[in-house]
């Protein structure tokens, strides 16, 4: 993986779009996403992600790493349109600060990514 997309990137971006597990009793970062969700979540973003057998968490692990070093070297397009995606405020309409709080947990992952690669997100 990159130095632009480290670890705590992916971590950050799987926190917000998983919302976390599911038998946690803390609060989601953004919004529980289920198996079916997090695949439209994707799809969304123009990328086709399947969970198949695997959890949801370790499923968007694997996947936001594969588009992190994916081989047509578009990586960074990828990932912007994930994160412009998951912090869209739409997204939050009946939770309106858990948009505030994506948006925080991805600067703060972000922070040490060299400014050519990402501005914060607005």
């Amino acid at each position: 993986m990159t130095g632009k997309f480290s670890p705590f990137v992916i971590k950050a971006l799987v926190d917000t779009i998983t919302g976390g597990a599911g038998n946690d009793n803390a609060s989601p970062i953004g919004i529980y996403r289920s198996g079916p969700k997090i695949e439209q979540f994707f799809l969304n973003c123009g990328l086709d992600m399947r969970i198949g057998a695997s959890s949801r968490i370790p499923a968007t692990t694997d996947f936001l790493r594969r588009v992190a070093n994916h081989p047509d070297g578009n990586a960074e397009v990828y990932l912007t349109r994930i994160i412009e995606q998951v912090c869209d405020p739409r997204n939050y309409l009946e939770h309106p600060d858990r948009a505030t709080a994506v948006r925080e947990h991805l600067n703060k992952a972000l922070g040490a990514v060299p400014a050519s690669v990402f501005e914060t997100v607005s």
